[in-house]
């Protein structure tokens, strides 16, 4: 398809993209825009797309929605996509090679850690299996006084963490902590 479009902004340096249902969006153009100029052109094709399908479940195997899930070539963002209620996603992608990026809810990260590398050799059409995820890791354990005593009401604290974790013991002494990504 073709499309024409007019925008009026100050002199700089802008960046344009294009989205379409449809068609995998190409890499952003950089514009320069001149002082006293009175047109710059940037062209932009659209791509034939492909198809990227997948899902998100939780470590039992139930759906996971609301997941952020991106495709990046590059250090360039290309698309997002948000899991919907049944945990399934799917990106139209350029066929060049990137890697899918997930942002797991909070108490949560995938099971297998970093990005999800593709290659651009990928059929047209392709299906992932589900990305599982792990519960993150927790600190657990009992503080106890001089005595041997557990300690209610204890402020624990952690010192590398940004941001900073606290958590108060219970009436037996006791704290979890669950790490956040």
């Amino acid at each position: 398809p073709e499309g024409f479009y007019n925008a009026t902004v100050k002199a700089g340096e802008y960046f344009v993209n294009v989205r379409h249902p449809d068609y995998a969006s190409p890499k952003a153009s950089h514009v320069l825009v001149k002082p006293d100029t009175e047109q710059t052109v940037a062209d932009l094709a659209l791509a034939r797309p492909r198809a990227i399908d997948g899902s998100v479940v939780y470590p039992n195997g139930n759906p996971c929605s609301g997941v952020v899930i991106s495709y990046w070539i590059g250090s360039d963002l290309y698309v997002e996509a948000i899991t919907q209620a049944d945990g399934h996603f799917r990106l139209l992608t350029p066929s060049e090679d990137g890697r899918i990026r997930i942002i797991p809810p909070n108490g949560y990260m995938t099971e297998i850690l970093g990005d999800i590398v593709v290659k651009g050799t990928l059929e047209p059409e392709t299906k992932l299996s589900p990305i599982k995820l792990a519960e993150l890791p927790s600190v657990e354990g009992t503080v106890l006084g001089p005595d041997g005593k557990p300690q209610p009401g204890v402020l624990i604290s952690s010192r590398t963490l940004t941001p900073p974790v606290w958590f108060i013991t219970d009436s037996e002494g006791k704290f979890k902590i669950r790490l956040a990504q």
